[in-house]
């Protein structure tokens, strides 16, 4: 596995928001940590997170269930959730065959 693939999440303090940028492979490793990030932010009243996935390079069925939990969480908890969507076309097809694109609310951002 290539450094550009290993998952790795990371948070970003914005004026606005709190981002959380997950790069590499979002699977059944990595599910877990982007689970209890977004547990946590949502726990603490967090009123917007933005969930960047820029860097995601690889999106699988649990990576999926991960940012539908992570969804359901701050629903729960009145926080709003944005997603940047991924560069890489792999996961941007991941979500769009299994429906799930159309449960989140998108942020487009310049390059």
């Amino acid at each position: 596995m290539t450094s550009e693939q290993q998952f790795s999440i990371r948070r970003e303090a914005r004026e606005q928001a709190t981002r959380v940028v997950v790069a590499g492979e979002l699977d059944m490793v990595g599910a877990p940590s982007l689970e209890a990030a977004i547990t946590e932010l949502c726990e603490t009243g967090a009123p917007e997170i933005e969930l960047d996935l820029r860097e995601l390079v690889f999106l699988d069925s649990r990576g999926v269930h991960a940012l539908l939990r992570a969804r359901e969480h701050c629903l729960e908890h009145a926080s709003e959730l944005f997603v940047i969507p991924a560069k890489a076309r792999g996961p941007r097809k991941v979500l769009d065959l299994t429906g799930a694109r159309e449960l989140f609310a998108w942020r487009e951002l310049p390059d």
